[in-house]
């Protein structure tokens, strides 16, 4: 089965005791009153439909449905987040399910408060509450957009947090923001001087999203500025090579080290000046260490 992730936002427009009932209910659900020409029509129930078919071709509403009736129908691994209830829930929707219209109450919607609203329902069994705590590696890399949407990055952690097994840290299965923890860490380790490389002293901004061209900012320790990019892709892949592009730009400025940690064989400057690192470098140096595996495990920090 598939994994899944699913959000109840201000957006589902209906009211907290209805939110409330599929989280104590375990369901998960979306809203999408529209009809056919996709207008909500204030005077009108909303469309009970499950049908795809029912709804505007290539609109919200439609993907919405046929992604819903593809967890039905096939099953999937779900994590669901709800509005004013912190962590989440994970859980599966066994295949061959039956979508269930509940009725709730609409909220800040084009109705007024209170009128009687459906949602589509599933329900899920194998559930576990994990906390903000626990939940934070997994919806650090949820999908930004959508309501119900596929989640490729997550896969199998999901799925391992749900039927109970281990989750032992391989390259291939860390998250993004793993990565980036990943290659940070390493850049402090004394090995990376070992293959020319200068060696991290201070960080100069928080890893990840803090820019939009960078992974990690930070100052060596003779003094050069490190600015470097994180990615599970190739150096030759079409995605990296707009990511080197951008990376170049940074090396128009004196003192500055560019580093591109990817999929690569070995550790080797390009045209540009940027030092393509093999992630698998990073990893090899830092998986003796137990702790840093350990720092890895989202089924260690999911553990009750």
């Amino acid at each position: 089965m598939q994994t899944y992730f699913i959000r109840h936002t201000e957006r589902l427009s209906i009211e907290e005791a209805s939110i409330n009932a599929l989280w104590d209910e375990h369901k998960i659900a979306i809203h999408y009153p529209q009809n056919i020409r996709n207008e909500i029509l204030p005077n009108e129930h909303d469309n009970p439909s499950t049908n795809p078919l029912e709804y505007k071709t290539k609109s919200l509403a439609e993907r919405a449905i046929k992604r819903l009736n593809e967890v039905a129908t096939q099953g999937g691994y779900v994590c669901a987040e709800y509005r004013n209830h912190t962590g989440c829930l994970i859980g599966k929707v066994l295949p061959h399910s039956k979508i269930t219209l509940i009725k709730a109450r609409w909220q800040n919607g084009v109705k007024p408060d209170g009128t009687t609203a459906l949602l589509k329902t599933l329900r899920l069994t194998d559930v576990q509450l994990l906390s903000t705590a626990k939940s934070a590696l997994l919806l650090v890399a949820r999908p930004q957009q959508g309501t119900l949407s596929r989640w490729h990055v997550i896969e199998d952690m999901v799925k391992n947090l749900v039927n109970r097994q281990p989750i032992v840290p391989t390259l291939d299965k860390l998250l993004p923001s793993q990565q980036e923890v990943l290659c940070a860490e390493f850049l402090r380790c004394e090995e990376i001087t070992r293959v020319g490389l200068p060696q991290l002293a201070y960080l100069t901004t928080s890893i990840g999203h803090t820019m939009r061209d960078l992974d990690i900012m930070g100052i060596s320790k003779d003094g050069k500025r490190i600015y470097a990019q994180v990615t599970y892709r190739e150096p030759g892949d079409l995605a990296s090579k707009g990511k080197l592009n951008r990376l170049a730009e940074f090396g128009k400025q004196a003192d500055v080290v560019l580093l591109f940690f990817c999929k690569c064989e070995m550790v080797e400057r390009d045209a540009n000046g940027i030092w393509h690192v093999p992630l698998k470098l990073a990893f090899d140096t830092l998986k003796s260490d137990p702790n840093f595996l350990k720092a890895l495990r989202v089924d260690f920090w999911a553990q009750t």
